[in-house]
């Protein structure tokens, strides 16, 4: 392979990993966050989607 080829895939595998923890990190600390209310059966599903909401908002004005 020609050395600039492997340059390429590198930082394509790189940049790859990168997406995917910048996704997956928020995503899995929002998720462990989450407190299940008491007495309740199962929690709204609005209110998790409330919370992705405001955090992806949070990310984008950091």
């Amino acid at each position: 392979m020609n050395r600039l080829t492997i340059k390429y895939a590198r930082n394509g595998a790189l940049a790859g990993i990168g997406l995917y923890l910048m996704i997956a990190i928020p995503l899995l600390t929002l998720s462990l966050s989450y407190v299940k209310p008491m007495g309740q059966g199962h929690a709204a599903p609005s209110q998790a989607v409330q919370q992705i909401g405001a955090l992806a908002v949070a990310l984008l004005r950091s």
